[in-house]
């Protein structure tokens, strides 16, 4: 194994330390420099370094604070600081109304179909694409949920002379198979914790 070297018993260098640059065209020189201008007049004139959104809060009175607007929609509404902002936002109420007709009500938008439309429940009736309902509605209902889809079926199902299917219906074996767990032979890590009962 070599020994390093300590810093003292490095040559040291002497002289300029010089960078190389590349040789640039004074048209990109003068652009970059318009530029830079451009920049500088457009913050002048959003008067960012005079801190034109930060103040005292005309709600709860903290001084030298970030302001924003009270209602993010309307620029013309007054600035209040964050902590404001927040307890505000809570309790306005924001839904969104029918695209058919405001006075249906509240709207939704169809996650089934993912089309930018948001109807309300008669409408999306109306559609023909049905009231999708979400992942945690009950199979009960009469539309499908959210997110579903045909569920394997063991291939060993209702065979004669064969055990009832139990869990995990996968591919198994060199065929890929569909299968479960009984007709595969395997066990299932919770088998042993539903059984005990």
């Amino acid at each position: 194994m070599v020994a390093r070297k300590k810093w003292s018993e490095l040559p040291k260098v002497d002289g300029e330390l010089r960078t190389s640059v590349s040789d640039v065209s004074p048209e990109a020189m003068e652009w970059a420099k318009q530029l830079l201008e451009r920049n500088e007049v457009a913050l002048a004139e959003m008067n960012v370094a005079a801190g034109k959104h930060r103040g005292d809060c005309p709600i709860c009175a903290r001084q030298g604070v970030l302001l924003y607007c009270e209602e993010p929609t309307d620029p013309d509404s007054r600035l209040i600081c964050s902590r404001c902002s927040g307890t505000l936002a809570k309790r306005i109420s924001r839904t969104q109304l029918c695209d058919n007709d405001p006075a249906h009500g509240p709207a939704w938008r169809n996650p089934y179909t993912r089309r930018n439309e948001y109807l309300c429940g008669n409408c999306h009736a109306e559609s023909g694409d049905g009231v999708v309902q979400n992942r945690y509605a009950t199979a009960a209902r009469y539309s499908k949920p959210l997110g579903v889809r045909d569920r394997a079926v063991c291939e060993a199902a209702n065979v004669p002379g064969t055990k009832p299917c139990k869990g995990e219906v996968k591919p198994r074996g060199t065929n890929a198979t569909l299968l479960c767990n009984q007709h595969a032979g395997k066990a299932s890590a919770g088998d042993e914790y539903f059984e005990r009962g």
